[in-house]
């Protein structure tokens, strides 16, 4: 499975496709002018990165989540297709604050990554970081820039930042996977948030966020999800795929899956991971990315002119593999290069 996985029979991009690897380049390329159209996410990405290193703690191996924030335990009580999937009130946290334009759920992944080197230091993780100040929550999230050509234009834009955090807090809130306590205060609304748990609204009362421990059979990410830019420069579809195959329930047991390897039927896909049709193609990239191994059997490529497997067997679910050793890598070189090279083909 490992070898057949290495091959890549993908067409060429569509038009859709294109379009949209056209403006992911446009947003990673830095201006050189006033009119280039460059929108610098990598240079903020190395910033934010930078500064999240220069908060004291211990750098952990891996980030452990709780499954429930990718699971949901029952089906929803809706009908739904592999077209759509249920309405967000029905998902879990992860796909609840999914936005391709918004910042909810990358922030809450560096709330959890702060916590977990945090959690040494203290016995419960503190928000003690203002939103500003020297260093503040502002400057471990990116953004567009609008002055760029130096490292230092990165710390420019911290009002348009913070108009960022503000609309990821509000989205985190209304999920139930942070409180305000100063919600309705004329000044510091959003000052010292405090985490709740990763089932958010899901979870029967609000729970406090504590960094979880193996008895609560956590999910995990290499820390270098983090700490090497990855959590900025991935797609949100493409973080809530990685979180599928980390947390791996429901998974069906098919004749050759390998351990490490799982099978999620599209049904299970859609009820308890809210992952559409759609989102899930986010694996074609992270394949390319190299975070993602896939085997499609008896799969035919998008446009169905080439099969992946000899034989007239029916397509059979795309089995998916984290290759945790991708992420050792940066992601600053990875994304650009390979959405530079897709584009190409």
């Amino acid at each position: 499975m490992g070898i057949l996985a290495d091959f890549d029979l993908t067409p060429s991009p569509g038009s859709t496709e294109r379009a949209l690897l056209a403006k992911r380049a446009r947003r990673l390329a830095v201006r050189s002018s006033a009119t280039s159209s460059g929108e610098g996410w990598l240079l903020s990405a190395q910033w934010a990165t930078d500064n999240l290193e220069r908060l004291a703690g211990v750098v952990p191996a891996d980030l452990l989540i709780r499954r429930e924030f990718s699971w949901r335990s029952t089906d929803p009580a809706v009908p739904i297709s592999d077209r759509k999937p249920p309405g967000r009130e029905h998902r879990p946290s992860a796909t609840r604050i999914l936005d391709s334009r918004g910042a909810a759920l990358r922030l809450y992944l560096t709330i959890l990554a702060v916590a977990h080197k945090a959690v040494r230091r203290t016995a419960t993780p503190a928000t003690d970081l203002p939103l500003m100040g020297d260093l503040g929550w502002v400057d471990l999230v990116a953004g567009r820039l609008k002055k760029q050509g130096a490292p230092r234009m990165a710390a420019s834009d911290r009002d348009d930042r913070l108009r960022t955090v503000h609309a990821a807090l509000r989205s985190l809130q209304a999920a139930g996977l942070i409180e305000l306590p100063n919600d309705g205060k004329p000044k510091g609304t959003y000052e010292g948030f405090v985490p709740l748990r990763e089932g958010g609204l899901l979870v029967p009362a609000a729970v406090r966020y504590t960094v979880p421990t193996a008895k609560n059979n956590p999910m995990s990410l290499p820390y270098t999800f983090i700490s090497n830019g990855w959590v900025h420069l991935l797609e949100d579809s493409e973080i809530a795929l990685l979180l599928m195959a980390a947390c791996g329930l429901g998974s069906l047991t098919v004749p050759g899956l390998q351990p490490g390897w799982v099978a999620i039927p599209a049904s299970t896909r859609l009820a308890r991971y809210g992952l559409s049709r759609d989102t899930f193609d986010a694996h074609r990239m992270l394949r390319r990315f190299g975070l993602l191994d896939v085997y499609g059997v008896g799969r035919h490529d998008e446009d169905m002119s080439r099969v992946r497997e000899f034989g007239t067997k029916e397509p059979q679910l795309h089995r998916l593999h984290l290759r945790r050793e991708g992420f050792a890598e940066r992601a600053f070189d990875v994304v650009p290069r390979e959405v530079a090279r897709r584009l190409k083909e």
